[in-house]
């Protein structure tokens, strides 16, 4: 037993794993692989097996390495697949809905999930009932109650009955956030609200759905944001853009990220070779020099890894960290007091 815990240590050490002002937990777990955290679990894979189940924030296993494939837990419940057919699972490991179908969504939202059969998609609640028959060519996720779907080649929307709310019209759409939906016609992107009333012209290359009142929207090749009314809040000029978490989002000229404001200000210069979005006040960050570490809001280095670590966003105070080289996984706690984690 002192072997293992000055082994532990050493490791900790070798690959330092330090925190520049604050104090934090390491927990070393002794698995292959480690997924993120969802819902209070993380997925670990058993290699030797070919197999996976998850694990909790104590690196205790909850559920065995049955499966062939899990995803992540949402809404309590997670895909997982044995052999080609899929099923869902709880947290417990009980499984809810028998693995049965060729294809199924990642994960429920709003209570309901995608499931494919004999080529054709539908939906069913969380007992495996079949609410809407599988009749369609493709589906995704509700979301503000509403679904899109293809019939015909053609996207539309569908309500919770299953009823056509929005006629399948559209080369492409993605889902209603904050009222407003893109779509697609004649090539160009636009948005439309709920009664299918148009209310941002089709005009861009590419959009991404509404998040914190604004959207990323590509024209001549470059990313900006409008806001709701179509008005460019933040010029088009980056080649990447993501959604604003926490008032800052992601954004990347010539291979080079950082964040912008809401205002469009610059606040942490473009100069990580990678970067995830914020959560609870900290983001995971590679530098050009290939070393992996959490920053703040300031640019200040909370946590700052060795070569060839990465690390995933901060959930209910916790993270999961990999060090590549060597492939070990660790769980992390966040440094920052409660109140600087917003």
């Amino acid at each position: 037993m002192k072997k293992l815990i000055f082994t532990f240590f050493s490791t900790l050490l070798m690959f330092g794993i330090t925190s520049t002002g604050y104090a934090k937990e390491v927990k070393y777990l002794p698995y292959a692989e480690v997924g993120d955290l969802s819902e209070g679990l993380a997925q670990y894979y058993v290699p030797g097996d070919d197999k996976s189940g998850f694990i909790n924030v104590n690196g205790q296993i909850v559920i065995k390495a049955l499966y062939d494939e899990v995803c992540d837990f949402k809404e309590g419940l997670a895909a997982v697949r044995i052999g080609d057919k899929w099923g869902y699972i709880d947290k417990s490991g009980k499984v809810i809905v028998k693995p049965q179908f060729d294809a199924v969504a990642f994960s429920f939202s709003e209570g309901f999930a995608q499931v494919e059969k004999n080529n054709k998609w539908g939906y069913i609640d969380k007992s495996g009932k079949i609410v809407i028959p599988t009749i369609y060519e493709d589906t995704n996720s509700f979301s503000e109650g509403l679904a899109h779907v293809k019939n015909n080649g053609k996207y539309g929307f569908i309500n919770k009955s299953g009823k056509v709310i929005i006629k399948p019209q559209y080369e492409k759409v993605w889902g209603f956030f904050e009222g407003l939906a893109p779509v697609k016609i004649n090539g160009k992107w636009g948005f439309i609200d709920k009664n299918s009333k148009q209310v941002i012209t089709p005009q861009y290359q590419d959009v991404h759905v509404y998040n914190a009142g604004l959207a990323g929207v590509k024209s001549n090749g470059k990313w900006g944001f409008i806001d709701k009314k179509g008005k460019q809040i933040i010029k088009s000029k980056y080649d990447t853009v993501y959604g604003f978490d926490e008032g800052l989002a992601p954004v990347q000229i010539k291979g080079k990220w950082g964040f912008i404001n809401k205002t469009g200000n610059e606040v942490i210069k473009l100069k990580y070779n990678e970067v995830y979005s914020f959560s609870e006040g900290l983001a995971y960050v590679n530098t050009i020099n290939g070393q992996g570490g959490y920053i703040d809001k300031n640019d200040k280095e909370v946590i700052k890894f060795k070569d060839d670590f990465s690390g995933y966003s901060f959930n209910n105070g916790v993270a999961v960290v990999a060090d590549g080289g060597q492939g070990y996984y660790y769980f992390i706690t966040n440094p920052l007091p409660v109140s600087k984690r917003k």
